[in-house]
């Protein structure tokens, strides 16, 4: 019996050793990373009138502002340019004039709607790139329902070493 307990002892001590080490080597990995944040500059809190979206069962909002954010942290890595995705949850962003977040003849400036692994287009997520320091979009939500209060996830694209810490807009249509 005696024998069975200083196995079972040194197998449970065998068996954590590792993962306590792993954790340990998780736990300073995330501390070196450095964070990459998204800071709201305008636009949060914003009201608009929905109306009966043309050939849908859904309603559109336009908003006037534009929803714009900033980053905080390191500089933008060679070869490896910043960029911000806003996502909106429980609706979709119908299609809307960038205006001044077009990006213009410039295609590393501007924003549109983000695409997946297959290049299809995601109707709920635009990709931004900076223009002027600042990423924007200027939002037409498309929701099921008339009234409601909607948020924007906004996360920015972390780099190798950086972690993405996001913000959020909240947007009532009425």
């Amino acid at each position: 019996m005696k024998a069975f307990v200083i196995v079972a002892a040194a197998a449970a001590f065998l068996g954590t050793a590792p993962r306590g080490a792993a954790h340990a080597a998780h736990a300073r990995a995330n501390v070196a990373r450095i964070p990459v944040r998204a800071v709201v500059v305008s636009g949060n809190g914003q009201t608009a009138r929905s109306y009966a979206a043309y050939g849908t069962t859904a309603y559109d909002a336009a908003f006037a502002k534009p929803l714009v954010v900033r980053i905080d942290g390191p500089g933008t890595p060679k070869g490896h340019p910043r960029h911000v995705v806003f996502t909106c949850e429980g609706c979709i962003f119908a299609g809307a004039e960038q205006h001044e977040f077009d990006g213009g003849d410039d295609p590393s400036t501007g924003s549109e709607h983000a695409k997946d692994d297959n290049g299809h287009t995601i109707p709920s997520a635009y990709d931004t790139k900076p223009v002027k320091g600042r990423f924007g979009v200027y939002v037409v939500l498309q929701a099921p329902v008339p009234a409601g209060t909607y948020r924007v996830l906004v996360q920015p694209v972390a780099n190798a070493g950086e972690r993405s810490v996001p913000t959020w807009f909240t947007l009532v249509t009425r």
